[in-house]
This record gives C-alpha cells, structure tokens and sequence, in this order.
C-alpha cells in the first residue's frame, strides 16, 4: 500500500490542497491568509484509532478517514496513523513511536515528494478537516517557516524530475542485451525504443 511514488499534483482551493493542477516545480505556493478550521494536536489526538471518526494529518493538512474505518480505526493495519501527524513515516517506513513524527527537515526532496504524495490520496478518498496548529501552520492557520521550506524542496524536485524528462527526450534509450557464455553484447533501436517513435531502426 506504501509504495514509493513520487509524480503527482495538487491545486489550492478554500485556503487548502485539492487534487489537481499544480505541479511540482511551479512557482504557486500556499496564501498566507486561511479562513478554514485549525486544529491543535490535542484535538488531533482525540481521534485516534479508537474514535468514531478518525483522522490523520500529512505534513499538517488533516483529514477524516472514517471511511476507510477497517484500516484507520482499532486494529486497523494503518491504525498508527490516525490522531496524530506522522508525515516523516510515509517515506521512511518507520512506524515507530519514534518514526511517525512530523519531523521532515533532514529528508531529501525525493522523499518529501513521497510526503506530499499522500495529499493527493488523502485529498481524493477524505474529507479534508482542517489544518494543524504545530510545525506547518501556525495558530491562525498561515504557513510556518517550515512549510515553506517545503514547498521550495518541492519545487527543486519539480526542477530536476523536469531535466530528467528532457535529458530523457533529447537522449532516448534503446535495448540492450548481454550474454554471459560469449562475453558480448549488443545493442539496438527500434522505431519506438525508449518510450519515443523514431523514424528508423537498427543494431
């Protein structure tokens, strides 16, 4: 279910992220001014695993995944969850008490890629709630410092996953093959080798 991926996209709407149009490496980022709910971890905690209806967080945007009830509620395979913010173990893998923390500034910006990926779930499958008074947003809901600094990872991401594609474009891949008893290879392109349509073909 936690699989790496990184490639997604979300858009600003109503003062918080919806799946959709902004991209990584783009220059928008989250408006300093909010007018929706903010939620402190006290509330937070009160919808654990055991409530009715509870939440997770994800680099401070909460959601209600009362819908998903038989994986975020009591014995649920992702019940560690729910009632607090444990953005930091969408990418490491750490479900530790130690792990799931909202702790993101020693990651990389593949891994706060991997993060924010999980807006885009959460956005598409959840109720978004609110966002959570502590290391992204401060009391009145307006983006810390460190969200900030998120979301300029996020753009360095965009920046580089954007050479690659042209790297990729401008120096297409072709097949490949090896064989170990003559100790040779070969090498050789079809018309659509590496993803592109060429208009020729050879070894």
């Amino acid at each position: 279910w936690y699989q790496r991926r990184v490639r997604g996209s979300v858009s600003i709407k109503d003062g918080h992220i919806h799946e959709g149009g902004i991209r990584y490496g783009e220059e928008t980022a989250l408006p300093e001014g909010y007018i929706g709910r903010v939620i402190t971890t006290e509330e937070l905690a009160r919808h654990g695993p055991s409530s009715q209806d509870p939440w997770v967080s994800v680099l401070g945007q909460v959601y209600d995944v009362s819908k998903g009830m038989k994986h975020y509620g009591e014995g649920g395979t992702y019940s560690f969850f729910t009632g607090r913010d444990g953005s930091r173990a969408y990418s490491t893998g750490d479900f530790s008490e130690a792990g799931l923390t909202d702790e993101v500034g020693d990651l990389t910006s593949e891994q706060l890629g991997e993060v924010y990926h999980w807006i885009n779930i959460f956005s598409k499958k959840y109720t978004f709630v609110g966002r959570l008074q502590g290391s992204f947003f401060d009391k009145t809901g307006s983006p810390t410092e460190r969200w900030r600094e998120v979301e300029s990872s996020l753009r360095a991401l965009g920046a580089q996953e954007g050479r690659k594609k042209e790297l990729k474009r401008r120096f297409p891949g072709c097949n490949s093959h090896y064989n170990q008893a003559t100790k040779s290879g070969e090498v050789w392109c079809t018309e659509k080798s590496g993803g592109v349509t060429r208009t020729w073909s050879g070894v």
